[in-house]
């Protein structure tokens, strides 16, 4: 089976992330998580997830579907987890228009050809960890 590849920081799991994994395996992936570092989410968000690291990796690893959680890089744009995992494609979520900015320049320089999926939203107005966090 092949391998799709999503970055996040998944704090608190809810539907809005069940929905992202269902996109990915019905389209017939696997799913390996590239997990942000809580000192990267607090210097992107300004704040630390709710969860630490190691509870939100639980989280994932017990969530039907994931085969694999990484810990995503210390530093930003060198993208570790492609380079470890060689997925068959990204899973982009669709709030995630910088990052895919980043991968695709990324992948571009390296000369690395892995194509992007793009994932929709499910009721974003609902079911968004920084509205879920309040």
């Amino acid at each position: 089976m092949k391998t799709a590849l999503i970055f996040g920081v998944f704090d608190k799991l809810h539907k809005g992330h069940f929905d992202l994994f269902n996109q990915i395996k019905n389209q017939g992936f696997n799913i390996s998580v590239c997990l942000a570092l809580d000192e990267v989410v607090k210097y992107r968000k300004g704040q630390t997830p709710i969860q630490s690291f190691n509870e939100r990796k639980q989280a994932l690893e017990s969530t039907d579907g994931i085969n694999k959680v990484v810990a995503g890089d210390k530093q930003e744009g060198t993208f570790g987890a492609i380079k470890s995992e060689d997925p068959d494609v990204i899973a982009i979520g669709y709030d995630q228009i910088e990052l895919s900015r980043a991968i695709e320049k990324w992948l571009k320089d390296k000369q690395i050809n892995i194509p992007l999926i793009f994932l929709r939203a499910f009721e974003p107005q609902k079911y968004k960890s920084s509205l879920l966090r309040n």
